[in-house]
């Protein structure tokens, strides 16, 4: 009997042991990623007063000559515990959502900044001209700046574009964080706002459908509350 209980006993630790080790396991790994796994997001704010469209700190100037400028105000923020660098913007315009059309990104790899450490921000008020449109060979413009604000966008809907903001950690892997423009506010008082829709590893596709809130990967949801 004593024998018995004895293995009993022992193979009881023994599964205690690997159980004990497989969440060790599964905790260091989860640690490694957060170590590696670089988090940007975007304050968008006005800092002077424009008249223009647009939502706070993503404005179309319309009076600048001969074509509109895109203002973008704000602050680019590394909230997570690694090193974000090569910090880029780009913007997909989408002419029929959902139709599988790839999207037009003829605002294409602009350059924010060259890299931010862990919890680390920087002030960016950037102009984009026409002179920055990329039109991938093309003699015309699809959107260009004052297109991406010509949509009639309902109340609560969002305009047909999304904006992304690409970074890599320091081994060169990617990762992009994307917002929205939507319309919000009372009825009959709505007005632009832009919105978080997630972070996530890889590169943006422009042949994925949009994003939605719930896509934000889990672990990179975490580190933005």
């Amino acid at each position: 009997m004593t024998e018995h209980l004895w293995e009993a006993f022992t193979g009881i630790g023994t599964l205690t042991l690997a159980v004990a080790t497989f969440w060790m396991i599964i905790n260091d790994r989860a640690k490694e990623k957060r170590q590696y796994t670089p988090l940007i997001t975007f304050d968008f704010y006005d800092i002077a007063s424009h008249e223009n469209i647009g939502a706070p700190g993503f404005r179309n100037i319309a009076s600048t000559s001969p074509h509109p400028t895109l203002l973008i105000n704000g602050a680019i923020r590394n909230i997570s515990e690694t090193s974000a660098v090569d910090c880029k913007l780009d913007i997909f315009y989408y002419n029929a959502p959902g139709s599988g059309v790839p999207p037009v990104n003829e605002i294409h790899a602009i350059n924010l900044h060259s890299g931010l450490g862990s919890g680390e921000h920087v002030e960016v008020q950037k102009a984009i001209t026409i002179n920055d449109l990329n039109t991938q060979g093309s003699k015309y413009f699809s959107v260009g700046i004052s297109g991406l604000f010509s949509a009639s966008v309902p109340f609560g809907s969002e305009y047909p574009f999304e904006i992304v903001f690409s970074f890599k950690n320091a081994f060169g892997d990617p990762f992009f964080t994307v917002y929205a423009m939507k319309m919000d506010g009372l009825p009959g008082k709505a007005k632009p706002i832009t919105t978080f829709k997630g972070s996530f590893s890889g590169t943006y596709s422009k042949n994925s459908r949009r994003f939605s809130n719930t896509a934000t990967s889990p672990e990179i949801q975490r580190l933005a509350v």
